[in-house]
């Protein structure tokens, strides 16, 4: 009799473990409007936004995609208009923004960099590909500007590129 009773206990105990294993195992979702178009998919692990997401505007255009590490977004992303126009790509880091993001307007690239989602350390602005100036930011404000790459090179000789 202990025996069986011991045999029970040990399948309840696995079939439990199963369960809660199961429960917390990676899956697909998929989110939606209300008026039925895809609004946003990827994946869910403990709950929680995990790996690649992809988001789309109601017209059923890429809004953004990127990854996601415990339910903040982690790593290179990309942000597009609803023409399918990419605005500004660059990179998380516990949800924030973090080093080099690239802000796109027709022929205007800015390109700024970031430290823990404040604008730190340069900016530059490229337009038709062409450095046209450069900008310094400190505790996300402005505090320096170069329209010419050669007084900006004079003034920040360490500075490289």
């Amino acid at each position: 009799m202990n025996a069986m009773i011991s045999s029970l206990l040990i399948k309840v105990f696995f079939l439990l473990l199963f369960t809660l294993t199961w429960q917390t195992e990676k899956k697909y979702a998929k989110e939606y409007y209300e008026t039925g178009v895809l609004k946003a998919e990827g994946w869910i692990d403990s709950h929680q936004k995990e790996g690649y997401w992809k988001y789309y505007h109601t017209n059923g255009v890429v809004q953004k995609k990127g990854h996601y590490h415990k339910g903040e977004k982690h790593g290179y992303w990309y942000f597009y208009s609803r023409e399918n126009q990419l605005l500004k790509e660059g990179h998380f880091s516990d949800g924030e923004k973090q080093d080099w993001w690239i802000f796109h307007n027709n022929n205007t690239a800015l390109k700024v960099q970031y430290k823990k989602g404040k604008r730190e350390g340069y900016g530059l602005v490229y337009q038709k590909n062409k450095l046209q100036k450069a900008l310094k930011y400190e505790q996300d404000k402005k505090v320096g500007e170069w329209s010419s790459v050669l007084s900006f090179r004079i003034d920040n000789p360490q500075v490289q590129f």
